[in-house]
């Protein structure tokens, strides 16, 4: 949420994060943050389907679910830090 609130753009009130890349894309512009949701969209989603079972209880994450949530939440947050560090 800071590098939208650094890049000036409003924050929206969604929790998706294929979403939230892609306004950081149309704001920069920068092929990188395309081609990591390109290259990410499947992990990118059952993370996002994670994140909706566990807001509501619902049960029956696996143990694989899991561990790419947690692989890719670490690659958007190596992502956010080098455009951070670039702006």
């Amino acid at each position: 949420m800071q590098l939208l609130i650094k890049l000036g753009i409003e924050v929206p009130r969604t929790h998706e994060i294929r979403k939230l890349l892609s306004i950081i894309y149309d704001k920069l512009k920068i092929d990188e943050v395309m081609i990591f949701m390109r290259e990410n969209r499947k992990d990118l989603i059952i993370l996002e389907n994670i994140r909706g079972k566990s807001q509501y209880g619902i049960p029956s994450v696996s143990k694989d679910e899991a561990e790419i949530a947690l692989l890719i939440a670490e690659k958007i947050l190596s992502l956010i830090e080098k455009l951070w560090n670039n702006l």
